[in-house]
């Protein structure tokens, strides 16, 4: 365990869930079939005590006929009704052959609304996925 100082003298003790070797827990899959919000129940992945959720976020694309753009916004909700929202873009264009991109981010979480939300602006569901991985969380 790690600690990670949040404000001023309050620490959080961070726990990974990343092993050698091991997927860590699948969050979900998104595969850009809807422009409605999605929820990802992470209830179950990381203790009702934690105040921070750690999520890599892997977009796959490949063999896209036309070019285009699309943005995706993933959030969490916390107990005030304020949301951690962050914000990824990337393009499609014409290839044969699949590009990747991951990143992992932090949330603060709450239990009170223990869901990862996920917003696209694209739907054409064309050789394009994310999925999400829990890789730690702080409490």
């Amino acid at each position: 365990m790690a600690f990670i100082n949040v404000v001023g003298d309050r620490q959080l003790s961070y726990t990974s869930l990343l092993q050698p070797g091991v997927l860590p827990p699948v969050i979900g899959s998104f595969t850009f079939n809807t422009l409605n919000t999605i929820s990802f129940d992470v209830g179950a992945i990381v203790p009702n005590t934690a105040k921070q959720l750690n999520v890599t976020v892997n977009i796959d694309c490949g063999y896209a006929g036309v070019a285009s753009k699309f943005n995706v916004w993933l959030w969490t909700e916390l107990d005030n009704g304020q949301q951690d929202v962050k914000f990824k873009q990337g393009s499609r264009y014409p290839q044969n052959a699949i590009s990747n991109d991951s990143e992992t981010f932090s949330f603060a979480y709450s239990s009170k609304s223990p869901k990862l939300f996920l917003k696209s602006d694209y739907d054409q569901n064309q050789n394009l996925s994310i999925n999400l991985f829990a890789v730690g969380y702080a409490q």
